[in-house]
């Protein structure tokens, strides 16, 4: 079994990390610094990730995502921790609470429509 990664993962990892390097400054350190600019930061790499298509890629189609394959997902949290978590509070929206509305929101709205 080939567990390395493929070329196409390698090239998005490659992709991802320039990407990251371009936005980030040389210090960053994650959200938790005393800076008043780490905000607009986090959000400009953010909005950034977005506007390629990045940010949501792993969520399905049906609710703005790519339907992206879990690789893809696994790299970029990989950069993402390894450049200390540039979305902030994005983290959670993205991989926990949007995730969580889609699956228990979905199933809950359709329980309470159903007749008695």
């Amino acid at each position: 079994m080939d567990l390395d990664f493929t070329p196409d993962q390698r090239e998005f990892r490659e992709e991802l990390r320039s990407f990251l390097m371009e936005r980030l400054p040389d210090d960053w350190a994650g959200i938790f610094q005393e800076d008043d600019e780490v905000l607009d930061v986090s959000f400009a790499v953010t909005r950034a990730l977005s506007e390629r298509g990045w940010l949501i890629q792993l969520w399905p189609r049906e609710y703005g995502g790519a339907d992206a394959p879990i690789w893809r997902h696994l790299v970029l949290q990989e950069e993402l921790w390894a450049h200390f978590e540039p979305r902030g509070g994005q983290y959670m929206g993205v991989n926990w609470i949007g995730p969580s509305i889609m699956h228990f929101g979905t199933l809950r709205t359709r329980s309470l429509s159903r007749e008695p």
